[in-house]
């Protein structure tokens, strides 16, 4: 299943208050460079494979993502038809 770039940065954006909960200790490191991602994106470069890298490296928010893109595709079929 393919997503759009934006479905993956609006990911990568509203997971970011739920990272505490999702990694304890790691949260801050995973912040720090989504948040630089994030960045880089707004200047207008490529980076959602590299926020789906990261988030695919934890288990817990491998989890909380993959929800977050099914029910975005899923949103966006049912306004399709």
């Amino acid at each position: 299943m393919a997503f759009q770039p934006e479905d993956i940065l609006e990911g990568g954006r509203s997971i970011r208050p739920f990272l505490p909960e999702l990694l304890g200790n790691d949260a801050v490191q995973v912040d720090k460079q989504l948040a630089e991602l994030l960045a880089k994106a707004m200047a207008g470069q490529q980076v959602e494979q590299q926020i789906l890298e990261i988030l695919k490296s934890h288990p817990d928010t491998r989890n909380w993502i993959a929800e977050f893109l099914s029910n975005t595709k899923l949103g966006k079929e049912v306004l399709i038809e």
